[in-house]
């Protein structure tokens, strides 16, 4: 065991001695990466499939004999130098399973044919890796495997959910509504002609972690500026912002530490920045806003807002636009985002490590508060970057599981199943159906 492996629960050894002497034979018994981090990208299935270097490992076992050799002998092959034993151990196990020559043939003498000596049933021990978790959450097993620097609070009291919602897209939010969440308040700002109900209307949804009060509102001012109507709006010290084309990502918890909540970001100077749309567009927007240099970017349906920083925020985001032009000439490509926030901390002198736990999505396993499922509509603006294009790019990028969360049998035989853990699944399910 490495020193993030840290027992959660009673009678460990007990069961250290179960699997390890009355399960059946194996050489290796462990766990696969049980987190979010794999959740909405491809994973190639010698990563999937491995079993994470803390383990019991049955030393008698012929085959793990043999494996240990295998990897003594290729401690001075740079090219398998490199690679961490415990994917190693996996990648030669599953190709001598496949039969690939010559290791096949060692397999079949080491191994007998109605043995499993590569076994993921363990549950004395789990993997979550770089996940970030809630201290809280039952992970099933009795030793978890997790950085401590990644275990928080759950951020449940004085938080709302505020959605944007035109009035014909607002039943796919609603569904998620029941899943299991924080957020026991939501404000439903509402645009277009027909509000989706009358303004000041409220109803109450029951959800597995107790009920939420729904709020609807007309809006009133343009689509751009909701984040800020909905910062004028909202009475709880946080909220988070989303719209009706992201559904919550149930079951979900909003992280922190001593009241500071996770803020998640990718570097500018990352694959996934170059990739995705708007990324670039927004920090330079920031940049330009506050006169400052920024080198992460932050997603603005994943930060979670201080309702009383947002207030002053908008302010000043109302001045910096109007000294460079305005939003219909596309001054500003996009309304209020997370990256102008963040940026106009920076040019006040607040560093985000002051009101917030800043997390590197490279590097830790990050569950989004809400996921997108469908792009929103193109920006009327002849000017907008946001053109067609992208937005059929977007759509087409966007991952099956994405589209079909809401229908979780679906996911039973769906071979990108891959992408959504059974964690998921299961708790999706059990909410849709209570």
């Amino acid at each position: 065991m490495e020193t993030d492996a840290v027992p959660v629960q009673e009678s460990w050894i007990d069961q250290f001695i179960q699997e390890a002497l009355h399960y059946p034979r194996a050489a290796i018994r462990g766990s696969r990466y049980r987190g979010d981090r794999w959740d909405s990208i491809e994973v190639p299935e010698d990563l999937l499939l491995h079993l994470n270097g803390n383990a019991i490992y049955n030393l008698r076992h012929p085959w793990l004999e043999w494996l240990h050799g295998q990897l003594e002998r290729e401690h001075h092959v740079e090219d398998f130098a490199v690679i961490p034993f415990d994917l190693r151990m996996g990648n030669i196990t599953r190709a001598a399973q496949r039969g690939v020559d010559p290791l096949g043939g060692i397999y079949a003498a080491l191994v007998p044919g109605d043995e499993e000596p590569y076994k993921d049933d363990s549950t004395l021990i789990g993997s979550f890796a770089g996940t970030l978790l809630n201290h809280s959450f039952q992970t099933g097993v009795y030793v978890r495997q997790a950085s401590l620097s990644n275990i928080f609070q759950n951020l449940e009291d004085e938080l709302t959910l505020g959605v944007a919602a035109p009035q014909p897209a607002y039943d796919g939010l609603n569904a998620t509504i029941r899943s299991r969440h924080p957020f026991r308040k939501i404000l439903v700002l509402s645009y277009g002609e027909k509000p989706i109900k009358p303004d000041g209307s409220m109803e109450t949804i029951e959800t597995p972690r107790g009920p939420t009060d729904v709020l609807f509102q007309s809006a009133m001012h343009q689509r751009h500026l909701a984040l800020c109507e909905m910062a004028s709006l909202v009475t709880t010290t946080f909220f988070a912002f989303s719209d009706v084309y992201h559904l919550i990502s149930g079951p979900v918890d909003v992280l922190a530490e001593e009241g500071r909540p996770v803020l998640p970001y990718i570097t500018t100077s990352s694959r996934e920045c170059t990739a995705k749309f708007g990324c670039k567009l927004s920090v330079l927007q920031a940049e330009n806003l506050f006169h400052v240099d920024l080198h992460h970017h932050y997603d603005t349906f994943e930060v979670l807002y201080l309702t009383s920083q947002m207030r002053r925020f908008c302010s000043e985001w109302q001045l910096a636009v109007k000294a460079l032009g305005s939003y219909e000439d596309c001054a500003v490509q996009f309304g209020p985002t997370a990256d102008d926030y963040i940026a106009w901390h920076t040019s006040v002198g607040i560093r985000p490590s002051h009101y917030y736990v800043p997390k590197d999505k490279d590097l830790v396993g990050w569950r989004s508060m809400t996921h997108r499922h469908e792009a929103e509509p193109t920006d009327a603006r002849h000017c907008s970057a946001y053109t067609q294009e992208e937005y059929k790019s977007i759509n087409a990028n966007i991952t099956i599981c994405s589209k079909i969360v809401e229908d979780a049998p679906g996911m039973e035989t769906h071979e990108s199943r891959k992408f959504f853990g059974e964690r998921e699944l299961s708790e999706y399910s059990h909410a849709k159906g209570s």
